[in-house]
């Protein structure tokens, strides 16, 4: 069997599980060589905390056969706590990075051609988080030695569930007819390198299709 199980289950799934949990709901069911985190009829409900890539071999195998929801939380607020290497905490702050729903193209460059999928939908959640970092010198480096040791649920903010590349594209702000990957970082703020995915996932999708080059920046139009 392959899946998360309860015994290396970290607290922010556990706590999302709990929280989207509905009477009747079946919880850690094995469905062919899988463990599901939740059955609800026919559907299956996969709690994803981070890379989506990592559901990849799992997506393969049980969507033909399984209508599938991958619930996918996104911090809209981040609440930062510190417990240095004698083990003194300082007091939390809250970080200047707020998520938002087209965060999640930066997950589905991993999995772009699945959004079309008639078994296959994805739920992003809008959380508050609390993130516990501990001072780890000798194992990070980055960060100054600090690393996540935990993610923990605040609370829930809003979910947007994508069933299609309808509401795909509904995620992004209005562009002209067409457009480049600076276009949209200007009109959307964001950076370039997420206005790249953003396009990459549209165009494996079919919705958007390369129309012109203007220099080195490839100009795109959605698809009808």
């Amino acid at each position: 069997m392959s899946g998360v199980g309860t015994l290396n289950e970290k607290s922010l799934h556990a706590q999302l599980k709990a929280w989207y949990a509905q009477p009747g709901d079946r919880a850690e069911v094995p469905v062919d060589r899988f463990v599901v985190d939740l059955v609800r009829g026919p559907l299956l409900i996969e709690i994803q905390t981070r890379n989506l890539s990592a559901m990849r071999s799992k997506l393969a195998v049980l969507l033909d056969d399984h209508p599938i929801r991958v619930v996918y939380p996104i911090a809209a607020v981040k609440w930062l706590s510190k417990v240095d290497a004698d083990g003194v905490p300082s007091p939390r702050r809250k970080s200047p990075k707020r998520g938002r729903p087209l965060d999640v193209f930066g997950e589905l460059v991993s999995i772009p051609t699945l959004v079309d999928h008639p078994n296959f939908e994805i739920e992003v959640v809008l959380i508050e988080e609390l993130e516990l970092r501990v001072h780890r010198p000798r194992q990070k480096r980055r960060r100054a030695g600090w690393a996540t040791e935990e993610r923990s649920l605040e609370g829930v903010v809003e979910h947007v569930r994508i069933t299609g590349g309808a509401d795909l594209v509904g995620l992004l702000p209005e562009l002209p007819d067409r457009w480049t990957t600076a276009d949209l970082a200007a009109t959307a703020g964001i950076r370039r390198r997420l206005s790249q995915q953003v396009a990459y996932c549209l165009r494996k999708a079919g919705l958007v299709e390369q129309v012109d080059k203007v220099g080195n920046a490839a100009v795109y139009r959605f698809t009808a």
